[in-house]
């Protein structure tokens, strides 16, 4: 009787042997079909990108106008991308940034670049006051001459001028008189090199110039001197 129970406890220790064996069997079966779909997966994709980005890139390449700079009709690096960025931050988004030469350069920092570079040659005053002074010739293209306005309003920026800087802008461009030749100039350059004047500042900076010029000619019709 107790070899019959023997038995049957070394056929229970046998078959719990084979089932932890079966267990552990299983979980090694589930971590190698685990890594190799892992590995089947980066090489789909890894494919998948190879393909497709020389497609994307074509694609994108015929989306895109070449950049011609032309600073004087307002075709400038700044003006070419705003066209064009929703297609570089959305649509290239997916492709390597990095750039495949002894130096990489980063999206932003050459777009930067490339502003500085081809950017405006003139102030941002210069434009917005040739902008006042553009007017159809009897003869001209209506057509051509809608172009060109609406080509100088974008350079004119209506969004970024100041109230200010506006009023600015009327009062000086309101000086066509001859007389004011000179003193239209000296105001213009004051303009270019600083954006914060107000139609009072304008003013008594006119009023300093009159003055002067005032003062000159008086020193002018003097007499000569008189030798002793």
């Amino acid at each position: 009787m107790q070899q019959q129970q023997d038995q049957i406890e070394q056929q229970q220790k046998m078959m719990q042997r084979h089932q932890q064996a079966f267990l552990e069997q299983q979980q090694t079966n589930a971590k190698m079909f685990e890594s190799l779909t892992a590995q089947l997966t980066a090489l789909t994709t890894s494919r998948t990108a190879a393909t497709s980005e020389p497609k994307l890139k074509k694609t994108l390449a015929t989306s895109i106008h070449e950049f011609n700079y032309d600073p004087d009709n307002g075709v400038t690096f700044s003006s070419w991308y705003q066209r064009y960025e929703d297609i570089f931050l959305v649509d290239a988004v997916a492709l390597d940034e990095f750039v495949k030469k002894s130096r990489d350069f980063t999206l932003k920092d050459t777009v930067s670049k490339l502003c500085s570079n081809f950017g405006e040659r003139t102030s941002a005053f210069n434009i917005r006051y040739n902008c006042l002074k553009i007017s159809r010739h009897a003869k001209g293209d209506t057509v051509t001459y809608a172009g060109g306005v609406s080509r100088e309003c974008e350079r004119f920026q209506l969004k970024q001028i100041s109230d200010s800087q506006f009023k600015a802008l009327i009062f000086v461009a309101g000086l066509t008189s001859s007389d004011d030749a000179d003193i239209r100039t000296r105001l213009l350059a004051k303009l270019d090199s600083c954006t914060d004047f107000s139609v009072e500042d304008l003013t008594a900076e006119y009023l300093r110039l009159v003055n002067l010029k005032h003062d000159s000619r008086m020193l002018q019709s003097t007499s000569s001197p008189t030798g002793l």
